[in-house]
């Protein structure tokens, strides 16, 4: 049925879940995946706020898309950037360029009142994904 899965790649602690995830679907529909990560640059005026090098968490997401290639489905890594501050639109447009049929993230369960000022990535996804988005929760209890 998928043939094409997206994978929101964050590096976040509930990473190692929705990797799972999209192992399974993966290996089930014989489907190549893209992991992509969007790295958000904010600014205040034209000075860069958290402007700190990705060099680690770029490295680890590609160790990530290796585990996938050695259990035999074809694996990318895109890295992407986002200076608007909507990263969920980037991969959205990403997904649908790439002809997804899939989207797979986590949530970092933040609640509505934190997702409010955080962002809420993956609402603002399912908003703009125009393929369907599977959200992979984090671990009821308490871990990643």
């Amino acid at each position: 049925m998928f043939k094409k899965i997206i994978w929101a790649a964050d590096g976040s602690p509930s990473s190692g879940r929705v990797q799972d995830a999209v192992q399974e679907l993966a290996n089930d529909n014989r489907a190549s995946v893209l992991a992509i990560h969007v790295q958000e640059h904010f600014s205040l005026g034209r000075k860069p706020v958290l402007a700190d090098s990705h060099q680690a968490l770029d490295e680890f997401l590609q160790s990530r898309v290796e585990e996938l290639k050695k259990d035999g489905i074809a694996a990318e890594l895109l890295l992407a950037e986002s200076r608007s501050g909507h990263a969920a639109h980037v991969l959205a447009d990403l997904a649908r360029e790439a002809g997804a049929d899939l989207i797979v993230a986590g949530t970092h369960g933040q609640g509505p009142v934190a997702g409010f000022f955080l962002g809420g990535f993956t609402i603002h996804l399912l908003q703009a994904a125009s393929c369907p988005v599977l959200v992979v929760p984090r671990d009821p209890r308490g871990g990643a």
